[in-house]
């Protein structure tokens, strides 16, 4: 969940690093929760990139629903 959308259009889930010792799965697709389109991402290994669509999605918390193996 993401308080703020942020103004670079991407945010950064750090506890979802590559190489992350706690959640080995392979990430396969992320949903924001009210939004139908596509959501793009990276796993890196600083975090999780989710890269957000340009029109904001609502106008309070977000929230990203992670699909894995």
């Amino acid at each position: 969940m993401v308080l703020d959308w942020p103004k670079t259009n991407e945010t950064i889930i750090s506890s979802l690093k590559l190489g992350n010792e706690y959640y080995d799965k392979i990430i396969k697709s992320i949903e924001l929760l009210g939004y139908n389109g596509n959501i793009e991402f990276d796993v890196k290994e600083d975090g999780l990139h989710i890269h957000l669509p340009e029109k904001q999605v609502g106008k309070h918390a977000f929230v990203f629903k992670v699909l894995s193996e």
